[in-house]
């Protein structure tokens, strides 16, 4: 009978060691479940868009493709279109676009911008930073050489041209570590009026690689290329200059930025969640 009881209750005991490991197993299970689902949701980009909305911080600098020369009056060029797509997303319930564009500005002068405060400040608080530049670098060398223009010209200019870009990055980044920036390239704005004109094309490509380069060296940083925008045989050139992008040309500007900020996959990085505490209602 003693026996029996010393069966019955070493039995007991491990009923009871089972059930507690079983119950400890499936806490551990469920912890396990809950911490790889927090980890896919803030770690590898699966988190909706819209799960929290948030605003954002968009600071805009270089020449008159950030101005918006070209476009209505009043409608902002290409920050105006890529404002809209953003918004469409869900992911934000408010963006504010600061937009330093001058129009003419070229690399070295925009380098010497960038000591101003408030452009400071405002890089400082930006999420993303959008830069358009280049295009008055490309024409300060036809206006200087227009007599015996040759492609030699604009591959002698490529160095220094290399240079500000590297120095333009170097200084944004060290004013703002976190933002995403964003090079808007060079396009040719003659393709569509002198299509025969093919040495542009070459100019306006060693152009883009240079900048391409150039960005390659950092890291959050991309290169939007918009020269293919100009090659398709679309009226996207503005008609009293044939040079500025009309409101087309804009859109498809924003097209080109808003398709590259989904494939660098960081907007799930920009901008402060709105949460706003519930009230009980009487």
């Amino acid at each position: 009978m003693k026996h029996l009881l010393t069966i019955f209750f070493y039995s007991l005991l491990m009923v009871v060691m089972l059930s507690g490991c079983t119950a400890m197993t499936t806490e551990l299970h469920a912890a396990r479940d809950l911490n790889e689902a927090t980890e896919s949701y803030l770690f590898k980009d699966e988190f909706p868009l819209d799960f929290i909305p948030r605003t954002m911080e968009i600071a805009a600098i270089g020449d008159s493709l950030t101005k918006g020369v070209g476009s209505r009056p009043n409608s902002g060029g290409y920050l105006h279109y890529l404002e809209s797509s953003l918004m469409q997303t869900g992911a934000f319930i408010d963006i504010n676009i600061h937009n330093f564009g001058v129009r003419g500005q070229r690399t070295d002068q925009l380098l010497e911008r960038l000591g101003e405060q408030e452009i400071i400040n405002t890089l400082k608080s930006a999420d993303v930073i959008l830069i358009t530049i280049g295009g008055n670098d490309i024409m300060k060398i036809i206006k200087g050489n227009i007599s015996q223009l040759d492609i030699s010209d604009f591959k002698n200019a490529l160095p220094a041209y290399q240079d500000n870009i590297s120095q333009l990055l170097q200084q944004i980044r060290n004013i703002n570590e976190k933002a995403t920036v964003y090079l808007i390239g060079v396009y040719n704005p003659f393709s569509t009026l002198i299509p025969e004109i093919q040495e542009f094309n070459t100019i306006v490509e060693m152009w883009n690689h240079v900048s391409q380069d150039q960005v390659n060296q950092f890291s959050n940083m991309f290169f939007v290329d918009i020269a293919s925008i100009f090659n398709e045989g679309l009226n996207v050139l503005y008609e009293k200059d044939y040079f500025h992008p009309n409101d087309l040309g804009y859109e498809k500007i924003a097209d080109a930025v808003y398709n590259e900020m989904i494939s660098s996959r960081r907007m799930h990085t920009w901008g402060n969640p709105m949460i706003q505490a519930g009230r009980n209602e009487e």
